[in-house]
């Protein structure tokens, strides 16, 4: 999968959800999980963009239908939320750092276990560093994952929650 799923969205907290919310612009291939009045999901693709007096629309390939969007919560739920690709999460992040470090390794425990080929899954884990200043020589936040979509995920993440202010330093 090449994007976030909607559980993982949906677990953060209300005011780190309006922090995506509130910077996203819908486009034409974003993927968005949308939920109906009946309660019922869809995973839509945006496959063109309609503008007009603020309402955003998307084609629903499984209803075979002009949906329109909504970025306000109803209920205190938000019914269309975005399903975030690294491109997007990378897009995110540089609101804040305009600095990323990211490169994979076999940490020393892995390599030292056994000897495994380098198409094993789960031997390499992936470091995504932030920096402020490229004169830093330690990051702001360092996150390391096995998996590159995750380790973006939680670092958009904990940059959105210094943006809503929940991790003041």
């Amino acid at each position: 999968m090449n994007y976030i799923t909607a559980e993982q969205f949906l677990e953060l907290p209300k005011e780190v959800q309006k922090v995506f919310i509130d910077w996203w612009e819908i486009e034409e291939g974003d993927l968005i999980y949308s939920v109906d009045e009946d309660k019922e999901f869809t995973v839509a693709r945006v496959d063109e963009e309609f503008r007009g007096e603020g309402d955003y629309w998307y084609y629903d390939y499984d209803a075979d239908n002009l949906m329109l969007f909504s970025k306000s919560p109803d209920e205190g739920e938000y019914i269309e939320i975005p399903l975030f690709r690294i491109d997007q999460l990378i897009e995110f992040i540089q609101i804040k750092y305009k600095h990323i470090g990211v490169n994979n390794f076999i940490p020393y425990e892995k390599m030292t276990k056994t000897i495994r080929t380098s198409s094993d899954k789960g031997i390499y884990e992936w470091s995504v560093k932030l920096f402020k200043s490229m004169m830093q020589f330690e990051p702001d936040i360092e996150v390391l994952n096995e998996d590159l979509l995750q380790a973006f995920w939680e670092t958009a993440v904990m940059v959105a929650e210094e943006i809503g202010g929940m991790n003041d330093d």
